[in-house]
């Protein structure tokens, strides 16, 4: 999350208002590099590391129940039923 101060000094100089956590937790989302596991650079991993742990302290604030993060995490991250694959999913809610 932006510090206030930064926060609005971004809004005077865009005139835009400032995001909210959850405008802000959807675009850490879409700005998490998902495959940082497989890098063989360490620098990258790690990046990829501590961006995960922050997006995962963003999510239990915001979205405990993981509906916006599953729309934006690969399969292997998502949380609950869904973490299935989609047609796995797709069946289970069928039967249900």
């Amino acid at each position: 999350m932006l510090n206030p101060v930064f926060q609005s000094i971004v809004t005077t100089m865009t005139g835009m208002p400032p995001a909210t956590p959850e405008q802000l937790y959807r675009l850490a989302l879409r700005q998490h590099d998902w495959s940082h596991e497989f890098t063989d650079e360490h620098r990258v991993w790690k990046a990829g590391r501590e961006s995960l742990a922050k997006i995962t302290e963003m999510q239990k604030a915001i979205d405990p129940d993981g509906e916006i993060w599953n729309q934006y995490a690969p399969v292997g991250y998502r949380i609950g039923r869904t973490a299935e694959h989609p047609a796995i999913a797709a069946a289970i809610k069928e039967v249900m």
